[in-house]
């Protein structure tokens, strides 16, 4: 995403470059989103794209590639986040009640042959994060960032949500509200006889 532009809507025109072997997983989304088009214009379907951005929830892996998940994992077991690259990139979160919502109501009311961004619009660095997790727990634990700040522009990674807005969707769980919502179920869970 280029540094200038403020969030991504539907239609921009940027997209991984398909000889990069890292964008597998973003090569992956968008021949999704292709065959969607070919399988609603062949057969009738009426397909509608949900763009889902960055998700934090109850339900997502504590020891995964999110960052989120690890950094709530951390928290709960009273270690220091670590913060594995410089704490620059930004990305945004939508609590995962809020997402089933939108993704409900896009099945429901999304134009068919349309793609809609999923996501939260308030921006956050990585860095903003591991510090918001870290708040959430007693006693405190400290947030270390593991690289130098790279030289060049940050990693951003932010959805225009207005076209989802037309159907009425919006962020209905703060960030923090879904950090603690994360933190409390993990750590129930926790409590939990493992079998």
């Amino acid at each position: 995403m280029p540094e200038d532009l403020a969030s991504l809507r539907e239609d921009a025109p940027f997209a991984p470059v398909t000889l990069d072997l890292k964008s597998v997983y973003g090569q992956g989304k968008r021949m999704a989103e292709h065959l969607c088009a070919l399988y609603g214009q062949q057969f009738g379907m009426a397909c509608v794209v949900a763009r889902c951005f960055a998700l934090i929830s109850e339900h997502m892996p504590m020891d995964g590639p999110y960052a989120a998940g690890n950094f709530v994992r951390d928290a709960l077991a009273g270690e220091d986040i670590e913060v594995q690259g410089d704490g620059r990139a930004v990305r945004t979160y939508l609590y995962g009640r809020d997402a089933a919502h939108w993704l409900t109501r896009l099945m429901c009311d999304g134009e068919a042959g349309q793609i809609y961004n999923v996501g939260s619009d308030a921006a956050v660095s990585i860095l903003e994060l591991a510090q918001a997790v870290a708040a959430q727990v007693s006693p405190p634990v400290d947030v270390r960032v593991l690289k130098q700040i790279a030289p060049g522009p940050r990693s951003r990674y932010v959805p225009d949500v207005e076209k989802a807005g037309r159907l009425g969707l919006r962020v209905e769980t703060s960030l923090a509200e879904a950090i603690a919502a994360t933190m409390q179920a993990n750590a129930n869970d926790a409590l939990l006889p493992q079998y």
